[in-house]
């Protein structure tokens, strides 16, 4: 008789827990969660099913129940490695970050050759702002996989935010040996090298992020920038206009366009890109003295004094609009004004012997006058 009821007993468990897969498999998550329970009713004992009832709340959002269930499978079975896994990711869900290195470190310990363990540490790390222990975990996961493209690019992150340029490059290139189509490698690896000075280097991986990511607005940006350093004016204005076709209102791209025209001579497209600019940003302090620059190249002065003041009264330390102040005064036959402009920089530094000479000069031309 009892060898009846169990095998009916067993009959009834097994398929709540075959409806509950079925419901499971079909997205029929509530439905799922119904059938787990009454599997685990009569088989209190089988960690498997609070595995699953885990797994289906983590699949509906219900974090907190999610892990009370992971719990109980854990209970039954303390090495049970995809419960680990599993309550772990939860874990980072809800930024638990040391309940997740916690059970990433028992993974290693069951599983020291699964390279994803390491690599979840890696990213707990990171989230962290750890870089030192970020950076250990994915080198040993290397150790064990060299041939993966993500976690070099990941070393290469910290290398550059750590400042190791040429340790960031190494990995930025191991990454590319290994995927080629990485567009935001190429990006990185132009960043590095304009941060060594190497815009040469730098042009060539931003053009290549380019045709891998025709729409990537920083790179077009950066590119700008590069060729601007290398004087190449119309280049870097072509690199302007496309990041701005992508992003009108990026401020900082339409004064540095304005730079490249300023340096062709190309005044009233300067001033425009630079109206431009501090349309989008007025608290654009070196803009307004840009621009106040340019209108003094067409011997627009007192538009160029108006520009030159909006930005002192922004930033009153800025020493170069001090000097700029001044010499469009002089231009300007504003003597007495210009005098002042360079008295308010000598306070600010009063070892400016550029400011020291041009008072200087006043000073004896204001003698001569008199003789």
């Amino acid at each position: 008789m009892n060898s009846n009821n169990n095998q009916k007993h067993e009959i009834i468990a097994q398929q709540h827990m075959a409806d509950g897969m079925k419901f499971h498999m079909n997205g029929m998550l509530d439905q799922a969660i119904e059938s787990y329970k009454l599997y685990a009713q009569l088989e209190a004992d089988d960690n498997d099913v609070y595995y699953n009832l885990g797994l289906v709340y983590q699949q509906k959002g219900q974090l907190d129940e999610s892990i009370k269930w992971y719990k109980k499978c854990l209970n039954l079975n303390p090495n049970d490695e995809s419960c680990l896994q599993k309550i772990g990711a939860v874990y980072f869900q809800k930024n638990m970050f040391d309940e997740c290195i916690e059970k990433n470190l028992r993974c290693i310990q069951i599983n020291p050759k699964n390279i994803n363990y390491y690599n979840n540490l890696g990213f707990i790390f990171i989230e962290k702002n750890m870089n030192d222990e970020a950076l250990n975990y994915f080198k040993k996961s290397l150790e064990i996989n060299p041939n993966q493209d993500q976690i070099n690019y990941n070393i290469g992150v910290i290398y550059d935010r750590k400042g190791l340029l040429e340790e960031a490059i190494k990995h930025y290139q191991n990454c590319i040996n290994l995927n080629p189509e990485y567009s935001k490698c190429y990006y990185n690896l132009g960043v590095c090298f304009r941060n060594k000075n190497m815009f040469d280097e730098a042009i060539q991986n931003y053009q290549k992020c380019i045709i891998l990511n025709p729409q990537h607005e920083s790179c077009y940006y950066n590119l700008g920038n590069a060729l601007l350093e290398k004087n190449m004016l119309d280049e870097a204005i072509s690199a302007f206009q496309k990041c701005l076709n992508i992003n009108p209102k990026k401020d900082s791209c339409y004064e540095n366009m304005g730079n490249a025209f300023l340096r062709k001579e190309m005044y009233n497209e300067a001033i425009k890109s630079y109206q431009k600019s501090i349309e989008l940003n007025p608290q654009f302090d070196s803009c307004y003295r840009s621009l106040g620059y340019a209108f003094c190249c067409i011997e627009k002065f007192d538009q160029g004094i108006e520009q030159f003041k909006k930005c002192l009264e922004l930033n009153p330390k800025n020493e170069h609009c001090n000097h700029n102040l001044a010499k469009a005064y002089l231009l300007n036959g504003m003597i007495d004004e210009a005098i002042i402009s360079y008295q308010r920089q000598l306070e600010i530094n009063p070892k400016d012997q550029e400011c020291l000479q041009e008072l200087e000069n006043i000073k004896k031309k204001q003698s001569q006058i008199l003789q």
